[in-house]
């Protein structure tokens, strides 16, 4: 079963203090203390796109195309993560993310129209 939560992008970070997302982020991760963390960052500059996911003693590093959109960088790695959890059997895995876009459009993709 997959679970998207996204209630994190309620607290604009203009609006809120870094103390208040640090504390959010603790009482998610608390609340799920048996799952495996694992985390995602894509990141688009002037010398090329790439992704990383970080997971207990693993780091893959994604390089991609630098023509290639930041959203693209953020799914694929969603992928690399997907494939890392059959690869390690991972039975329960909490995956940080901090791309909305990407999310969204998973989280659109169970609710067919």
């Amino acid at each position: 079963m997959i679970k998207i939560y996204i209630e994190m992008n309620t607290l604009l970070k203009n609006c809120t203090l870094p103390h208040i997302h640090r504390q959010y982020f603790l009482q998610i991760k608390d609340s799920y203390k048996d799952y495996t963390d694992i985390y995602t960052d894509g990141s688009k500059s002037d010398k090329g796109v790439g992704a990383v996911v970080i997971c207990q003693d693993t780091e893959i590093m994604l390089r991609l195309s630098n023509d290639c959109p930041i959203y693209t960088a953020e799914a694929q790695v969603i992928v690399q993560v997907l494939n890392l959890t059959k690869n390690k059997n991972i039975q329960k895995a909490m995956i940080f993310s901090d791309s909305l876009s990407t999310l969204t459009s998973i989280q659109n993709s169970f609710r067919p129209n």
